[in-house]
């Protein structure tokens, strides 16, 4: 019996002692090691089939020349677990390794080392990017040098900047080579290839970029969703955004950046054949132009855009041909110069909701500029085809002084205008539809809409056709040169002005009560044809000025 017990003991002994020292399945391999100037990046394949690893039980610890850094959980996004250490100093060398905690226990899984790169440092000395996966790891050091080697074509991949919130500060040098095919339709907190660009991006073509959303989010563009550095010599062509959300506040939305800050600057650079289409409900208040949505204090010269803006609001309403709205900022001026704009502009305004101390409705549509506050713009062209299909207000606490002010170059404008030339037609209402309710202050122009200060000067409207049908019980200003106010420097020559049906000539100042229609014109006269001369002294815009008379 006790020989019995003493067998069955030691037999249970190995069954404990074979327990114990089963082996583990777990298995963590570092893979794909990128180093950067000022961080390095590595993904991680973690095997574990039993689950033993303990949550959050994957650590990875940084040492330089055997001290501990700092150390990092991994982070699994879209199927890859991957760190990055950042703020590293350039061309050091720097040892990694990854713990597994399991078991009860910390083990040590996997160790490896990079040097921090000295390339991407000087524009002499730039990182290359060659393949699309190279331009996606421009994430792992925002601030470098980097050159474009060849043509980069997602083939209509889903894209979306891995930035969030952080800023690139680089310099990106596409060197004449084109990025194209791509569908951006995830979220980040910038939309645009670059997201939130404060560095430099130039001599760059992107092709066939489409962006759809139905996620509400506030900075929109192609390029850049914010900018507040330097885009120079930069074509946007053959792409699309298209938006349809509500977001409680303003938002920004342009075909190369959604809003431009102080100090940023846009230079040298096209948008050719880019259509924004946008349904935007609720109280929302967007900012669209096919450059940008807004400008705040920025620098634009030498920019043209093509294209259409298709868009349906129900809130205050900025919309340009080229941009939306352009503002100071305190003492920073914004300039506009040497900008042509060609675009088809159709808007829909259906204000359903507005709180009793709400501001009054405002709408500013403009060939080029939607609004231009403070600013200063000089020799620019537009040709627009402005569609106003409906404006109404029908909220229970409408305030009965809403305001819609139209124009061929800006909708409403406090800036120094010279040098402006405007064609094509606005069209506010439908003679077959009550499309123009309750709002109640009314502007439209050839040139501006809206201008205060007088400093609409050596500008011209050629052959714009105006036509505006709406309801009694408003004051309604229309002219072929500017809505409010006669100008002997804002002039006309040809086109039309027709309202509910009837035609006039020059400055209208038109009563509508109770289906009465009360008149008031200012009368000044149409250029001569001789009076078309040398009218503009920049020879661009009196170039485009020859070609319409021919």
């Amino acid at each position: 019996m006790k020989k019995g017990l003493t067998l069955f003991a030691f037999l249970f002994t190995l069954i404990i002692l074979a327990g114990c020292t089963t082996k583990s399945a777990v298995k963590v391999e570092i893979e794909t090691i990128t180093p950067a100037r000022t961080s390095v990046y590595f993904e991680l394949k973690v095997t574990d089939p039993d689950e033993e690893i303990a949550e959050n039980g994957l650590t990875a610890v940084l040492y330089y020349e055997g001290n501990e850094l700092t150390r990092k959980a991994p982070v699994t996004k879209d199927g890859v677990t991957s760190v990055q250490f950042d703020g590293l100093s350039v061309g050091y060398k720097y040892e990694f390794t990854v713990f597994a905690t399991y078991g009860g226990k910390s083990h040590k899984m996997a160790t490896g080392n990079a040097t921090t790169t000295l390339v991407g440092g000087t524009e002499d000395n730039p990182r290359l990017i060659q393949t699309v996966e190279d331009f996606n790891n421009i994430k792992n050091d925002l601030s470098a040098f980097y050159r474009l080697e060849a043509d980069l074509d997602f083939q209509n991949a889903d894209f979306q900047n891995t930035y969030g919130t952080n800023a690139f500060q680089g310099k990106f040098d596409g060197n004449g080579h084109t990025i194209k095919n791509i569908n951006m339709n995830l979220i980040t907190s910038y939309i645009g290839l670059f997201g939130y660009n404060k560095g430099t991006i130039k001599n760059l073509t992107i092709e066939n970029v489409n962006l759809a959303f139905t996620t509400p989010t506030q900075n929109v563009g192609i390029v850049a969703g914010k900018n507040a550095g330097l885009i120079d010599n930069v074509t946007l062509k053959d792409s699309s955004v298209s938006l349809t959300y509500a977001r409680t506040g303003e938002i920004y939305v342009g075909g190369l950046v959604g809003l431009s800050e102080t100090s940023s600057k846009i230079t040298n650079s096209t948008v050719e054949n880019v259509d924004l289409d946008l349904t935007i409900t609720g109280r929302t208040e967007p900012y669209v132009g096919l450059v940008a949505g807004r400008t705040q204090g920025a620098q634009l010269d030498q920019v043209t855009s093509t294209g259409s803006i298709d868009l349906s609001s129900q809130d205050t309403t900025f919309v340009g041909g080229l941009v939306g709205s352009m503002e100071n900022v305190g003492t920073i001026p914004s300039n506009l110069s040497n900008a042509q704009a060609t675009t088809s502009i159709e808007v829909s305004i259906d204000v359903l909701t507005t709180l009793t101390n709400d501001p009054a409705m405002s709408v500013y549509v403009g060939g080029l500029l939607g609004a231009s506050l403070g600013t200063t713009v000089t020799a620019v062209y537009a040709d627009a085809q402005i569609n106003l299909t409906k404006v109404s207000n029908t909220s229970t606490n409408n305030r009965m002084d809403d305001e819609l002010s139209v124009g061929g170059i800006v909708g409403i404008t406090t800036s120094s205008v010279t040098e402006a030339l405007a064609t094509g037609s606005i069209t506010v209402g439908s003679p077959s539809s009550e499309a123009f309710t309750s709002f109640e202050e009314v502007f439209v122009g050839g040139i501006a809409g809206f201008q205060l200060g007088d400093r609409v000067k050596q500008s011209l409207a050629y052959d714009m056709v105006i036509s505006v049908d709406t309801e009694t019980n408003k004051t309604l200003n229309v002219s072929n040169g500017l809505g409010n106010t006669v100008s002997a420097t804002a002039n006309y020559f040809g086109g039309s002005l027709t309202v509910n049906g009837t035609s006039y000539q020059s400055h209208l100042n038109l009563t509508l009560l109770d289906a009465v229609e009360t008149p008031v014109e200012t009368t000044y006269d149409a250029l001569l044809v001789a009076s078309l001369e040398g009218y503009f002294t920049n020879t661009v815009i009196q170039g485009l000025l020859d070609t319409l008379k021919v």
